[in-house]
């Protein structure tokens, strides 16, 4: 791979350098083949029904029925109306969607020319007399129109006097709203149709939100026969919805008309096994429009193709949501073939990033330079440039596996401990404001020793979540003195070690997410216990728990009972300590989020970005980008025994992680190469004080500490702040910022500390100019500290004859402007 130059020297002409930052997609699940047709001349070569399963639980379930054709290329289109069906007697196909029949159980076979195809069909209690549900139906519909949103009647304060809960979170006050508050006059049971449910909604009497519904919809009908049949309320009495399936779960499509647009199915399953189609119902959103746009909303909610690209649909129903991943080729992919001379994958990261590539139709970028390899692996695992010595020692080996051993060395090296402890300090908190300089210091030297002794790390959470005692004497109590309040407590918890943010759920059911009010106080609840005092030393706290004390349910009233996050309620004897049940819980094997958080942690910190990104964002409507790859990797972590440093040295030896720069048009998140990032804070302050060999100290440091090492009570350098270091204010990691900005540009072009730097007779310059090294060896000492690379000879004639036959001082000021271009250039300040 051929260096980028280094184009302008002039201070003018860098200005804006900072300011330019640089699937495995499944298949529906496909049904059991009775007639292959392996010898069909057809473009066709596969048949999908979806759902792979049919039930009618009764008179009033009618699902609907999506034939799909698979081409070669993996895309499909719709041929649900060109198929025939058989159903056996058990039901009539009808637009789309079956009817039960007769109660019996059998098979639905569907016929596409000379493909069949076939699913289980079932068919229960269709005598049972059909009625509309207040919980199931009513208030979806309400969601749906909009009504029961933040902008409308969903608000805190609710709108122009009628209030209902933020998406249906609280059913039973909504009901109250809409039966019984103002004296009953929002329905009208005699003549439902001049209820102000419907004749505000459908604009037949002033509305302020505007027309929400058109009559002779479903809508209209769900809510005008609710009325009709007394307006009554099934809350607490039907079983409880657990899960929602979007189908097809994954679906390449193409912009091609005849394959632009295939229906989508939405089934809601509840605790007694009902399955029901709730299509019509849910609330359905496209992440990104321009690729793939919802249509046809109130009729047959149908995918639209829109441009090559990827998105991802949201399904919320009750309190439940799902997504399903939708890819988009343009017909200019159809040619694509994956090239048979690469290697086949060796790597776990490899296998499952390829298998994207070819689903995205994307061809990788070749293999990163020697050069580039050598500055990215010492930035992402220590932190810090390599020195020009052992960069020129790394391009000079021509041994096999050299990559290999660099990265095990640098894992090796306490400055990989420091890095790593530097993430791991700012999840946690530890900042000397709340935790005071010695319980800080405390608490992170406490930090670094785990990481460095290598100690598997959910025996560090295990300790952290139960740790008891004096926050100086055990130092990971301090994680109970960052956050006292239990709800912030487990907020912080989760959001650290499983990588969930359940704020929204303190106050209503979390509306693009699985979380509930009863999930976060149930969650909440484990730290209610948790109690401290002074210790002998104002500065000390004492951590330990109690036996009694419970968290209050802000909707109830009631004392919220101990629950994990995956629902279940454990059992705690009355002396136990609730942290002790929790831990366990949250750091075993099968847990569903924290070894997938720490593995995508992990990943990140090497890659560039998370699998989920941002890490710590882990919802249903923020997918993870190769979720089989997420899966293997903790998996993967689970059988090294949580051996950190060990996982990381296995990401970094994969072809993904050696590979060049993106390749133009290709997905970030598809890490077919490197996207261009920017050096934090920390890692950007140390190599500019290495490259112009001038290290002034903090106050309160050490003499040759690092910036990702300095102890809490340093004074930090007015540049980290600048440049985006974390507050520690909150466990989010969106407090850490590498978004340039003017202050940056100026900062870099005119601070006084660069200027300082570059004009100290103490510095590399002043040492190189002093010396015997002719101009162009110090213009390749420089490039090799700043870039890993010898300067281009293109660039070593430009600078010859700017710095001409200068000398003493004149020639120092010339270097130093050089030097001044090289922190100014994006091919320093960003990691590639």
């Amino acid at each position: 791979m051929s260096h980028r130059p280094l184009h302008a020297w002039s201070r003018s002409s860098v200005a804006v350098s900072l300011a330019a930052a640089c699937l495995c997609i499944g298949t529906p699940v496909l049904a059991s083949p009775e007639d292959p047709s392996s010898n069909e001349s057809s473009s066709i070569v596969a048949l999908h029904v979806v759902p792979p399963f049919v039930r009618l639980d009764d008179a009033s379930d009618a699902p609907r029925i999506l034939v799909l054709a698979e081409d070669r290329g993996g895309v499909v289109r719709d041929v649900t109306h060109e198929a025939s069906y058989d159903t056996g007697g058990l039901a009539t196909f009808i637009d789309g969607q079956l009817e039960g029949a007769r109660a019996g159980e059998g098979k639905l076979v569907v016929t596409l020319g000379t493909r069949r195809r076939s699913v289980p069909l079932e068919v229960r209690s269709i005598d049972q007399p059909k009625s509309v549900s207040y919980e199931r139906e009513v208030l979806p519909t309400l969601t749906r129109a909009g009504c029961n949103q933040g902008a409308c009647h969903g608000a805190a304060a609710g709108k122009n006097g009628f209030s209902l809960s933020l998406f249906g979170y609280d059913p039973e006050r909504d009901h109250r709203a809409l039966t019984y508050e103002w004296n009953g006059r929002r329905i009208d049971l005699l003549e439902p149709a001049k209820s102000l449910l419907l004749l505000k909604p459908c604009r037949d009497v002033t509305h302020g939100g505007g027309k929400r519904i058109e009559p002779r919809t479903d809508a209209y009908r769900v809510l005008h026969e609710w009325i009709f049949e007394g307006a009554p309320s099934d809350v607490g009495t039907l079983p409880r919805l657990v899960d929602l399936v979007v189908e097809p779960s994954s679906l390449v499509l193409s912009t091609r008309p005849e394959m632009a647009r295939v229906p989508l199915i939405v089934r809601a399953i509840y605790a007694d096994g009902q399955d029901r189609d709730v299509t019509k119902l849910a609330l359905l959103t496209s992440r990104d429009g321009a690729v793939a746009a919802i249509d046809d909303l109130d009729s047959e909610p149908t995918i639209v193709a829109k441009s090559r690209g990827e998105s991802i649909v949201l399904a919320r129903f009750g309190n439940v949501a799902a997504t399903a991943r939708v890819l988009v080729h343009e017909p200019e992919s159809d040619a694509f073939v994956w090239p048979a001379d690469l290697p086949p994958p060796e790597t776990l990261v490899d296998r499952h990033v390829e298998g994207r590539l070819r689903a995205l139709r994307t061809l990788p970028a070749g293999r990163c330079s020697d050069e580039t390899f050598v500055r990215r692996a010492f930035v992402d695992l220590v932190g810090m440039l390599p020195t020009v010595e052992e960069t020129r020692a790394f391009l000079a080996s021509t041994e096999d596996g050299k990559r290999a051993r660099l990265v095990e060395d640098l894992v090796a090296r306490s400055e990989f401990t420091d890095y790593l402890a530097l993430e791991w300090a700012e999840a946690l908190r530890i900042e000397a404001r709340q935790l005071g300089d010695k319980g800080a210091r405390a608490f992170d030297e406490w930090l670094r020793a785990q990481i460095s002794a290598r100690r598997p790390f959910d025996a560090v959470v295990r300790e952290l979540l139960t740790a008891t005692g004096s926050t100086f004497a055990v130092p990971a109590a301090n994680l109970f003195v960052v956050e006292r309040d239990p709800k912030l407590i487990a907020e912080h918890v989760a959001q650290a070690f499983l990588g969930l943010r359940l704020q929204c759920a303190q106050c209503h059911d979390h509306p693009f997410d699985r979380w509930t009010m009863d999930d976060y106080y149930g969650f909440g609840a484990f730290f209610a216990r948790v109690n401290q005092k002074r210790g002998e030393d104002y500065r000390e706290r004492i951590v330990y728990p109690r036996f009694s004390g419970e968290l209050a349910h802000a909707r109830t009233g009631k004392p919220a009972t101990p629950e994990f996050l995956s629902g279940s309620s454990p059992k705690i004897d009355r002396n136990e300590d609730r942290r002790q049940v929790l831990a366990e819980w949250l750091t075993a094997k099968d847990n569903p989020w924290f070894a997938k958080n720490l593995a995508n942690r992990l990943f990140a910190r090497v890659f560039g970005r998370g699998l989920v990104e941002p890490v710590d964002d882990v919802r249903i409507s923020n997918p993870p980008s190769h979720p089989e790859l997420l899966d293997a990797l903790a998996a993967r972590l689970v059988e090294l025994e949580w051996d950190v440093a060990r996982f990381v040295t296995e990401l970094c030896k994969s072809d993904a992680y050696g590979r060049a720069t993106l390749p133009e048009g290709a997905r970030v998140d598809s890490f077919a190469g490197r996207a261009p990032k920017r050096l934090e804070a920390e890692v950007m302050f140390e190599a500019i004080r290495e490259l112009t060999g001038v290290r002034e100290r903090p106050r309160g440091a050490a003499p040759e500490s690092r910036a990702p090492a300095f102890p809490a009570g340093v004074t930090l350098p007015r540049f980290l702040g600048l440049f985006g270091r974390s507050a520690r204010e909150s466990a989010c990691t969106c407090e850490r910022s590498e978004q340039p900005n003017l202050a940056q540009v100026l900062h870099l072009l005119h601070g006084p500390e660069i200027e300082a730097s570059l004009r100290s007779p103490k510095g590399r310059l002043a040492r190189l100019v002093a010396g015997s090294a002719t101009n162009d060896e110090i213009v390749d000492e420089l490039f090799v500290a700043a870039y890993s690379r010898s300067a281009t000879e293109a660039e070593q004639k430009r600078l010859a004859a700017v710095i001409g036959d200068a000398t003493g001082l004149a020639r120092h000021a010339l270097f130093a402007d050089v030097l001044w271009a090289i922190i100014n250039s994006k091919e320093f300040l960003f990691e590639q």
